[in-house]
Protein backbone atom coordinates (compact mmCIF):
# COMPACT_ATOMS: atom_id res chain seq x y z
CA UNK A 1 0.00 0.00 0.00
CA UNK A 2 1.58 3.37 -0.86
CA UNK A 3 2.05 5.21 2.71
CA UNK A 4 3.51 8.68 0.94
CA UNK A 5 1.70 9.67 -1.67
CA UNK A 6 4.02 13.03 -2.24
CA UNK A 7 7.11 10.65 -2.92
CA UNK A 8 5.10 7.35 -3.51
CA UNK A 9 6.61 5.30 -1.33
CA UNK A 10 4.69 1.81 -0.27
CA UNK A 11 4.64 0.63 3.61
CA UNK A 12 6.96 -2.33 2.06
CA UNK A 13 10.03 -0.30 1.53
CA UNK A 14 9.53 1.43 4.87
CA UNK A 15 9.31 -1.47 6.67
CA UNK A 16 12.52 -2.61 4.74
CA UNK A 17 14.33 0.67 5.82
CA UNK A 18 13.17 -0.24 9.50
CA UNK A 19 14.43 -3.46 9.04
CA UNK A 20 17.77 -2.63 7.49
CA UNK A 21 18.31 -0.44 10.83
CA UNK A 22 16.34 3.13 10.20
CA UNK A 23 14.86 4.17 13.61
CA UNK A 24 13.57 7.64 12.93
CA UNK A 25 11.32 9.15 10.68
CA UNK A 26 14.53 11.11 9.58
CA UNK A 27 16.86 8.43 8.88
CA UNK A 28 13.19 6.92 6.94
CA UNK A 29 12.80 10.62 5.06
CA UNK A 30 16.80 10.02 4.10
CA UNK A 31 16.51 6.71 2.93
CA UNK A 32 13.04 6.91 0.79
CA UNK A 33 11.27 10.38 0.42
CA UNK A 34 8.60 9.40 2.84
CA UNK A 35 8.01 12.15 5.55
CA UNK A 36 10.17 14.68 3.53
CA UNK A 37 8.03 16.87 1.92
CA UNK A 38 4.34 17.54 3.10
CA UNK A 39 5.09 14.78 6.43
CA UNK A 40 1.46 13.56 6.51
CA UNK A 41 2.47 10.24 6.66
CA UNK A 42 5.39 10.52 9.22
CA UNK A 43 2.50 9.66 11.91
CA UNK A 44 2.46 6.00 10.41
CA UNK A 45 6.30 6.16 9.79
CA UNK A 46 6.39 7.26 13.73
CA UNK A 47 4.33 3.76 14.44
CA UNK A 48 5.68 1.64 12.33
CA UNK A 49 8.72 2.44 14.34
CA UNK A 50 7.59 2.30 17.49
CA UNK A 51 6.30 -1.52 16.64
CA UNK A 52 9.36 -2.23 15.54
CA UNK A 53 11.11 -0.95 18.68
CA UNK A 54 8.28 -2.83 20.44
CA UNK A 55 8.75 -6.30 19.17
CA UNK A 56 12.60 -5.81 19.27
CA UNK A 57 12.61 -5.16 22.61
CA UNK A 58 9.86 -8.38 23.45
CA UNK A 59 12.99 -10.53 21.33
CA UNK A 60 15.29 -9.38 23.92
CA UNK A 61 13.09 -9.64 27.18
CA UNK A 62 12.37 -13.44 25.91
CA UNK A 63 16.29 -14.16 24.92
CA UNK A 64 17.22 -12.84 28.40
Amino acid sequence: MILCQCSGVTDTTIQKLINEGAATVKAIAMGCGAGKKCKPCASEIASMLGRAAAGAGAEASCSA
